[in-house]
């Protein structure tokens, strides 16, 4: 229960008898404790000030906010990694197959869908596209598309170009159609070279849309998309810049 206001009152005094009294030993005798060694006083003063800070009882607060690399990474560690849905098998028949390395992803529907729907909130597969070649893992195309749009959305906020290769490499094999959104290069030193490096290594993709974001495609971003197209030209029948004008 509550206490009384009588016992209220003698906390209260009790309090600043303790707060004025000099010497910490007075203090543990006062309320009939044994007194500590040295060293041990000085740890538990310690702590107390580490969980004074931690709560900001007698410091300034530190309010730290992550930076978007950071706060991506952080995301991405809820969610199984590209790299752990590698078919060794697979990928290395058709390495041999093409002459050079490449990726397949297990054929695993029911873990494609679970990430759609966690990452992405996706519960639905999209209308079949009838002007690209026939899809025969839906879930696995449409969570690598919407994890390389995430990615592209997101470049200019967090330009890495080490994460930005792997996506491709693991997902250019399935691939076929992908939307571009554009935005604003102003962290990117290369400008839109990535875009370039995009059509280049997606050597599957048969439709490319280009949507109009926060920018529109200016003269240096058309020119980065030619030159991917030119780099990679037996790959895109459908180029959609309808929102680029």
């Amino acid at each position: 229960g509550r206490p009384t206001q009588s016992q209220i009152e003698y906390i209260i005094k009790e309090y600043y008898r303790v707060s004025s009294l000099p010497h910490y030993n007075e203090v543990y005798q006062r309320l009939g404790l044994p007194i500590p060694e040295t060293q041990e006083l000085l740890n538990n003063l310690y702590e107390a000030i580490k969980i004074s800070a931690k709560n900001n009882y007698h410091c300034k607060r530190i309010i730290t906010v992550q930076s978007a690399d950071e706060y991506l990474k952080e995301k991405l560690k809820n969610f199984i990694s590209l790299d752990e849905l590698v078919d060794e098998d697979e990928s290395k028949k058709l390495s041999d197959k093409i002459g050079r390395k490449a990726f397949i992803l297990k054929n695993d529907e029911e873990t494609f869908k679970k990430l759609c729907c966690e990452r992405f909130g996706a519960t639905e597969l999209p209308p079949v596209d009838t002007m690209i070649s026939e899809i025969s893992q839906p879930w696995q195309h449409l969570y690598l598309r919407l994890n390389l749009e995430d990615l592209l959305c997101k470049f200019n906020e967090n330009p890495d170009f080490k994460r930005f290769y792997r996506v491709m490499e693991l997902s250019a094999y399935t691939l076929r159609s992908l939307e571009f959104t554009v935005v604003p290069v102003t962290n990117i030193k290369s400008n839109f070279f990535y875009l370039t490096a995009l059509l280049t290594n997606m050597w599957n993709l048969e439709k490319f849309t280009v949507k109009k974001g926060e920018i529109f495609l200016d003269l240096k971003g058309c020119k980065a998309l030619c030159k991917g197209l030119k780099n990679n030209p037996n790959s895109i029948r459908i180029l959609d810049l309808h929102y680029c004008h």
